[in-house]
């Protein structure tokens, strides 16, 4: 079993947990590897537009690129929705599998074959994804972890713009939930939860 998959709304920290198990690594394993399926569009629209960074920092994610070619003037989040929400021209709309076959080709045989790693995926958010996680259960182990934000609820609403991603969230199936308060003591708990199920 080397496959952990988080899910959960928008900033509940999936990423950053992510992260506290690379920087700490996980008992039995070489290396703690994280990856996205939203990566795969973010890799795309630089692929196509490269004066749109493909990892740009936070604060710039809602600036316009700075470049003659970008003649709508949009930023790297802006574009990333033009290329596949559900708006009539996403590419999204013509391949709804699109994201998920990047996906697929990059990261499947690495995740089957390189046992020695734990490859931690980020984003668990579309049927798609859940369809091509179940025919992955024929070949290995995993285990989905529910991330939910345990913060004060006015904080927590706060935080998160609901669409119709964040409301599919809900409905898949997970093995486990964890409660995050963003505080060491919840990173460090999540680390050892982490390493209790998957430590060798």
């Amino acid at each position: 079993m080397n496959l952990l998959v988080e899910t959960g709304r928008k900033r509940s920290g999936k990423d950053y947990l992510a992260q506290a198990l690379i920087d700490n690594g996980v008992r039995g394993f070489s290396e703690v590897i994280r990856c996205s399926f939203s990566d795969e569009l973010r890799i795309l629209a630089n692929e196509l537009y490269p004066w749109c960074p493909a990892f740009p920092e936070d604060h710039l994610k809602d600036v316009p690129c700075p470049h003659p070619d970008n003649l709508l003037g949009l930023s790297p989040r802006a574009l990333w929705l033009r290329l596949a929400d559900d708006n009539d021209m996403s590419l999204r709309k013509i391949d709804g599998k699109l994201l998920v076959n990047r996906f697929i080709a990059r990261w499947e045989d690495r995740i089957i074959n390189e046992t020695d790693k734990l490859f931690v995926i980020t984003d668990l958010r579309s049927a798609d994804e859940v369809a091509w996680l179940d025919n992955l259960r024929k070949n290995i182990q995993f285990v989905i972890i529910r991330i939910i934000d345990d913060r004060n609820p006015d904080v927590r609403k706060a935080s998160v713009k609901e669409d119709d991603f964040e409301n599919y969230l809900g409905t898949i199936a997970v093995d486990h939930e964890y409660y995050h308060t963003f505080n060491d003591e919840s990173v460090f708990a999540y680390i050892d939860s982490v390493s209790d199920m998957y430590g060798k």
